[in-house]
Formats: C-alpha cells, sequence, structure tokens
C-alpha cells in the first residue's frame, strides 16, 4: 500500500471513528462515553500518522523534481532542493557531474573585461598595457586625443565636468 492510499485508509477510520464519538455521545451510558473517549483518542492518533504520510509525500514529490531537474541538466534548481533536505552526498554527486560537464562541453573559466577593467574575482587591473599605447586604436596617442579634447571644450562643445571625466577616461 502506497503513501496515498494509506492517507485514504486513514480519511476513512478518521470519518468512522466521528461517527462512533457521535453515536457514544448520544447514547448517555458509560460505554457509549467509553467509546467516544476512545475514539477521539484514536482520531488524534490517527491524524498524527496521517501528517506524517502526508510530510513523506512532499518530501518524495521534491526528491522527483530534483531528479527531473537533473535529468534537464538544470543542476542549480536540483542543488537548492537537495540543500533544503540537507542531502550533502546528493550535493556532492551534483557538483561533481557540474563540473564534469562544464569540463566536456569546453566551458572554462572566464576573465571577463569591461573596457579599461579587468575583472578575474581575484585581480582588477585598470588601463592594461594595450589601453595606454596607441595598439589596436585609430593611431591617436594620449597627447593628440588631450588636444582634440581640448579645442572641444574650448568650443564650448562640452562642459567642464565632461571635460574632467573624459581627461582622466584618457590619462588614466
Amino acid at each position: 500500500m502506497n503513501e496515498r492510499q494509506k492517507i485514504s485508509f486513514v480519511w476513512w477510520i478518521q470519518v468512522l471513528l466521528i461517527i462512533c464519538t457521535i453515536s457514544g455521545f448520544m447514547s448517555v451510558t458509560e460505554e457509549g462515553l467509553t467509546c467516544c473517549s476512545t475514539s477521539i483518542i484514536l482520531y488524534l492518533i490517527l491524524g498524527a500518522w496521517k501528517k506524517q504520510l502526508e510530510r513523506k509525500m512532499a518530501i518524495d514529490d521534491e526528491l522527483k523534481r530534483a531528479l527531473i531537474y537533473e535529468s534537464q541538466l538544470d543542476y542549480e534548481q536540483a542543488l537548492a532542493i537537495y540543500r533544503r533536505f540537507n542531502m550533502t552526498g546528493e550535493v556532492r554527486r551534483i557538483n561533481e557531474m557540474k563540473y564534469v560537464n562544464n569540463n566536456q562541453s569546453g566551458v572554462t573559466n572566464t576573465t571577463i573585461i569591461h573596457g579599461n577593467v579587468v575583472n578575474d574575482n581575484d585581480t582588477i587591473v585598470k588601463d592594461s598595457v594595450l589601453n595606454r599605447s596607441s595598439i589596436g586604436g585609430n593611431g591617436n596617442s594620449k597627447l593628440e586625443e588631450l588636444e582634440k579634447l581640448m579645442e572641444m571644450k574650448e568650443k564650448g562643445l562640452i562642459k567642464e565636468e565632461e571635460y574632467e571625466k573624459m581627461k582622466k577616461e584618457i590619462i588614466g
């Protein structure tokens, strides 16, 4: 008998116990009151067992979802479920699978470069050697760029704040 069938069975027994409780209470005899109190106690015990079965079913459903996430290679969702239930063995297994799949697919640790800032989570380098020279650029030196910037400022094409900001970007 699986958990769903057990829950259904417990529910029906609880219904019968409620009927016994009502009939025992209505009889107003000592045996009826004994039946009533016994039925209430059994009802409460079965209710606790039913809650345990429902919790177990909920956990089983979550673990099935984790397996589905694994099959879809959505390791982060599977890891979240396993971590919630403190299943360290499964967390380790998923992390190993994740590592193996990343290495097989050619994914490597990468360094992200944003303009003149290199960020590889360990080092931030501003104004790389390429940025300080005219290699790869349009051939303008920093001096020529500053002269053009000064002309733009003098002609009123840019404001003082913009001039200072651009000057800092050129100089570094």
